[in-house]
């Protein structure tokens, strides 16, 4: 009942979020990591607007101890498939101490401009994965520009 309850609460935010212009996942995760990705401008994007495109991420230890993040094991499934470029994107940007000792309770949030990525007009389903997390898929949509 409880976990029905987590994924009504979960659904309703993702409604929510969509209407205001972002694509949102989160799941809970095998251990004590949550993750979340959303999108940004939102689930339906045009070409014209990949050079503003960002994949926003968030964890949060749930746990009652630190917990090492793993930042090398990270990456992005796309359609399927890992990334190449996922542990080089992972692994860039300012850092402190919390992406190697995530404190009880403490999170990690940032973003990164991705829209080289998904250049191509189809439909993504985005998944960020690491050692002990999984974050529940984001999916969004690329169109070309429409001719006036």
């Amino acid at each position: 009942m409880k976990h029905r309850a987590v994924l009504m609460i979960l659904t309703l935010l993702c409604a929510s979020l969509a209407g205001m212009g972002r694509a949102f996942a989160a799941a809970p995760t095998n251990g004590n990591l949550w993750t979340a990705i959303s999108v940004m401008p939102g689930p339906l994007v045009t070409t014209g607007e990949l050079e503003r495109f960002q994949m926003n991420f968030a964890m949060v230890n749930d746990g009652k101890r630190p917990a090492d993040p793993k930042v090398r094991s990270w990456r992005l499934n796309i359609n399927g498939k890992d990334h190449p470029d996922s542990e080089f994107t992972f692994g860039n940007g300012p850092r402190d101490n919390r992406w190697n000792s995530l404190p009880e309770g403490d999170r990690l949030q940032f973003g990164y401009a991705l829209g080289d990525w998904f250049k191509k007009p189809g439909a993504y389903k985005v998944i960020w994965r690491g050692q002990g997390f999984e974050s529940a898929p984001v999916v969004f949509r690329v169109i070309s520009e429409m001719k006036k």
